[in-house]
């Protein structure tokens, strides 16, 4: 992989330590996990592109480009059903896929399974960019649609709240295809409310499905004067508190979005 984009996602996501790695060559790393350069027994990076994207990734070739075609399909589905339009991407979406948590985590190590940019430092051509991890399941489709969405509203609304984009983003996360059909705004797996007083997470599948009492719903007054601090997370704080907080506010700015699209009986 190139090191100047690892340098570049290092300086955006406040991993400071790898710089030193990007300049090192390929993310070569003191011990073998995590980042561990081919050099020294990881696994080789390759560099795929297709129409929409140019991917990172050391997952093994052919797994990558069958998640290089799944992204691709993905991507087409998305617009034509939900962000159509003649006018195409200037630019290719850059994505950098990890085979495995552990070295995502180098880069994001809050909970997130995912990471979005409009753009990164020092980018002459500010293409969108996506950090995820993992062969595309379940959660990575899910993570990826969401990551996608944002460029989709971006491009087609222009700057939005931050209630509004982040609850724009999980609606069309769930977005799926199946037997000719399209279907949107279905129940997040990983957030939802409960009638209980007391939070609590359930086994969701692939998901962990975090309840959260509807008494603890933010009003639409509370989303409408939110910042993006209030979705993301404050820059190392990975308490349980504040976990609690972004899945209140993450859930409270989807169920607003779902009921001013479906209305409040859906």
């Amino acid at each position: 992989m190139s090191t100047s984009i690892l340098a570049r996602l290092a300086r955006s996501i406040s991993a400071a330590a790898l710089v030193a790695c990007a300049a090192s060559g390929l993310g070569c790393a003191p011990s073998k996990p995590p980042l561990t350069c081919a050099s020294k027994g990881g696994a080789p990076w390759v560099a795929l592109s297709s129409q929409h994207f140019v991917m990172w990734t050391d997952l093994d070739r052919s797994e990558a480009r069958g998640a290089l075609a799944e992204l691709e399909r993905s991507y087409n589905a998305l617009e034509d059903v939900c962000f159509p339009s003649d006018s195409p991407d200037p630019y290719r979406m850059q994505i950098v896929l990890f085979a495995r948590e552990q070295d995502f985590r180098q880069f994001s190590p809050g909970a997130s399974s995912g990471v979005f940019f409009h753009k990164l430092p020092n980018d002459s051509e500010p293409a969108p960019t996506m950090v995820m991890y993992g062969s595309l399941g379940e959660p990575a489709r899910i993570t990826f649609q969401r990551g996608l969405a944002y460029h989709f509203i971006a491009q087609s609304v222009g700057p939005t709240p931050a209630w509004l984009r982040q609850g724009l983003a999980q609606f069309y996360s769930t977005f799926r295809l199946r037997g000719g059909y399209a279907y949107v705004g279905s129940a997040l797996p990983y957030h939802d409310f409960l009638k209980g007083a007391s939070p609590r997470t359930v086994p969701n599948g692939p998901f962990t499905l975090q309840l959260v009492p509807a008494s603890e719903a933010r009003s639409a007054a509370e989303l409408i004067h939110s910042s993006r601090y209030d979705f993301h997370g404050l820059p190392g704080d990975p308490s349980e508190t504040e976990r609690h907080r972004i899945a209140i506010n993450n859930l409270s700015s989807w169920a607003l979005v779902h009921m001013m699209i479906n209305g409040p009986d859906a």
